[in-house]
């Protein structure tokens, strides 16, 4: 349905546009943020933008629809409550007269370097706020000319090279700037280019400070790689645009994750009881004097380390370890699928199991 647009919502008066609103769209109101598709005519010409018209006052943080080319004049003013606002999701140009005037408590405005256009007035009464900006951008610029105070938004490591071996995804990233950053290795993709993860599937490496990521017994599939940076402002995080999307393919079979059913000891011996998966052709039992991580993932189970000793086993039937000295030790399974050419390929470890021998 097309309806007159209100007299609150029309243009700067040396505009001569004939505006309405086509207020019916799917996604007219998201996260308490009011969206309209505005269509004007000037000197024959049809035109459509889309914009925010109001805000819901209660809210203290909003991410913008990455659809949204406008804010429109007065959208955010007097919204006492609002805190952060993140701009950087879409191709936003366009920030209108009294955007967010009077928003006493804002705190922090991201604004992506798609922005051309920031009316003088749009931030005026906003005394506690921080502009985060694109180095050399419109935004940055604006905030110099205009006196408010300004950090750059952190930039995303890209990815320079993926490499599989089996079932082992490694990527190599080039620099970036922020506190750390995230990598996730997703099942699937947004149409924005985000890779996402669904159920169990796919991983997600956080806390990442240097230039590797690596993923150990990925299950077979095709896989989409992505990351993004941030930067800590207190308990507030501050995110850059994600990376270019990187592709994956795992072709071997990855065996299921086995457990450890009970561990008993009788004299200086460990008699192991293991849960295996159908579909593997064995398992590697291992005993450790610690414990460590060798996956970024962060939902990488640990692994022993300080290795006391380890068996192959084939088949999936119990193990006695012998000649176990006393101590406290971490003892965890790896199933494996034999090849024809006769290497493996193992699963993910098995929850750890601590034992103390007497």
């Amino acid at each position: 349905m097309i309806v007159s647009c209100e007299a609150s919502l029309t243009p700067p008066e040396n505009n001569q546009y004939l505006l309405y609103i086509i207020d019916s769209h799917p996604t007219d109101n998201i996260d308490g943020v009011s969206y309209y598709v505005l269509l004007g005519k000037q000197d024959g010409k049809i035109w459509e933008e889309t914009c925010i018209i109001s805000y819901d006052d209660t809210k203290e943080s909003i991410n913008l629809s990455n659809w949204a080319h406008v804010i429109w004049r007065r959208a955010f003013e007097g919204s006492e409550n609002l805190k952060e606002v993140n701009l950087d999701t879409g191709d936003l140009v366009q920030i209108a007269e009294k955007a967010f005037s009077g928003c006493t408590n804002l705190e922090r405005v991201i604004i992506p370097d798609t922005v051309q256009e920031i009316a003088d007035n749009a931030f005026e009464n906003c005394p506690k706020l921080t502009l985060y900006v694109t180095e050399g951008s419109y935004a940055e610029q604006y905030a110099i000319e205009h006196q408010i105070p300004y950090e750059y938004t952190p930039t995303a490591p890209e990815i320079e090279k993926i490499t599989v071996n089996k079932n082992m995804v490694t990527i190599q990233f080039s620099e970036f700037t922020g506190d750390m950053y995230y990598c996730v290795l997703g099942t699937g993709k947004t149409d924005d280019g985000v890779p996402v993860r669904s159920g169990n599937s796919g991983r997600i490496a956080v806390s990442q400070t240097d230039n590797q990521v690596t993923f150990r017994n990925v299950a077979q599939g095709n896989y989409y790689i992505g990351a993004r940076a941030l930067s800590l402002d207190g308990d507030a995080k501050v995110y850059s645009k994600w990376s270019g999307l990187g592709e994956a393919e795992i072709t071997v079979t990855t065996p299921e994750r086995p457990s450890i059913l009970s561990i008993t000891q009788s004299g200086n011996r460990l008699r192991v009881v293991p849960s295996i998966p159908d579909g593997a052709d064995g398992y590697i039992v291992t005993v450790g004097c610690g414990t460590t991580k060798n996956d970024s993932s962060t939902a990488a189970a640990a692994v022993p380390s300080q290795k006391a000793g380890s068996r192959t086993v084939s088949g999936t039937g119990a193990v006695t370890l012998r000649n176990a000295k006393p101590g406290t030790y971490y003892i965890g399974i790896q199933t494996f699928i034999r090849s024809s050419d006769g290497s493996k390929t193992y699963s993910q470890w098995s929850p750890l199991k601590r034992f103390t021998v007497k």
